[in-house]
């Protein structure tokens, strides 16, 4: 209930503005941008799909899921897209039939070395999954259904010997 106050305290600041720019972070900023696209017509309206929404008929979505896959249909050839990958920018032209490909910027964190090591622990940790593995797989960042995380561990876990290393929090 917290993101549809949000909402509504979003869009009387938004009626209010006279920007000229207008950028939408994520799926979650997509009711907005649509808001934004039917009362700010002229103004240039920036969507980051950080996330690939897609819509596949056997895929089971949540309420949640197709509340924003519903918002990104509607808006999505109407603004300015980003997507994370040259990958997800393809796929999304051909998947929504865009005139052109979303313009990609990466969004993978490099980390700065900051001086600080590795607890020991830690490295004894992927030294023994290197050695009881011919292959490691590595994952970092949110733990969670949409990533299809539990599939990924299961079908290596099933189908293979090699070693899955998960680096993150979240709900799975």
């Amino acid at each position: 209930m917290n993101y549809f106050k949000y909402l509504i305290f979003l869009i009387k600041s938004l009626i209010l503005s006279d920007s000229d720019v207008y950028y939408g972070h994520d799926y979650y900023s997509l009711p907005i941008l649509y808001l934004l696209t039917r009362l700010k017509k002229n103004k240039k309206i920036i969507y980051d799909a950080h996330e690939l929404l897609l819509d596949f008929p056997n895929k089971k979505q949540t309420r949640r899921e197709k509340f924003f896959i519903f918002f990104e249909k509607l808006v999505i050839n109407k603004v300015v897209c980003i997507a994370a990958s040259e990958d997800r920018a393809k796929i999304m032209k051909d998947f929504y039939h865009l005139d052109r490909l979303p313009i990609v910027v990466e969004n993978i964190s490099l980390l700065k070395d900051s001086g600080q090591k590795f607890h020991s622990k830690i490295i004894d940790a992927i030294r023994s999954f290197k050695k009881k593995s011919s292959f490691l797989y590595g994952y970092t960042g949110s733990l969670s259904e949409e990533r299809n995380i539990c599939k990924f561990i299961t079908d290596i876990i099933d189908n293979s010997a090699d070693s899955v290393l998960i680096v993150g929090d979240g709900r799975v």
